[in-house]
């Protein structure tokens, strides 16, 4: 993950997972309510939502996916209809690995907003990330393990949660209820 930064205004996650196919990232980007991760209840997701989340910031975002030596960069973007549309902008071989990269471009205005958030977002996390080159960081707000007041299966609500907005975590990303 490469945060934005004045210099370099782009929100990037990267993955060296097996890529994306050109028909599997059609599917993906321009398919609602449909996922991958649909019949598997260990995973985050199965909404569909996932690689559309960048629209809510941005109109265009970029999508680089490597897959057995051949590149493929896309434009995901929102057309005048208001419906979201995916271009192939290239296609080269490569000797790179196999793997894919969203990028999206962020207004330097929200850069603090999206440091803060990845923060807050990992707090809960086993293993936290280093968060490098940033100009706004918010150090963890605990060390240990939270207290639990409510939970089930895969989620929970921290006790510390009723002190501010009330937060429920499943899979270890908080949520505001």
């Amino acid at each position: 993950v490469q945060l934005p930064t004045l210099l370099d205004p782009n929100f990037r996650v990267k993955d060296f997972g097996p890529g994306i196919t050109k028909q599997r990232m059609y599917d993906i980007v321009l398919s609602y309510g449909k996922s991958t991760k649909r019949d598997d209840n260990l995973q985050i997701g199965g909404m569909g939502l996932g690689m559309k989340s960048p629209w809510a910031l941005t109109s265009s975002f970029t999508i680089t996916s490597i897959v057995d030596g051949v590149k493929s960069i896309y434009t995901a973007y929102i057309d005048e209809t208001k419906i979201g549309k995916l271009a192939l902008l290239e296609e080269s071989s490569t000797d790179e690995p196999n793997g894919t990269e969203v990028c999206v471009p962020i207004d330097i205005h929200n850069i603090p907003k999206i440091e803060q958030y990845a923060v807050s977002v990992s707090e809960f996390w086993d293993v936290k990330p280093i968060i490098k080159n940033v100009a706004y960081y918010t150090s963890y707000n605990r060390e240990e393990k939270p207290k639990i007041l409510f939970s089930g299966t895969n989620w929970f609500v921290p006790e510390d949660s009723k002190l501010h907005h009330p937060q429920i975590l499943i899979g270890k990303i908080p949520y505001n209820v």
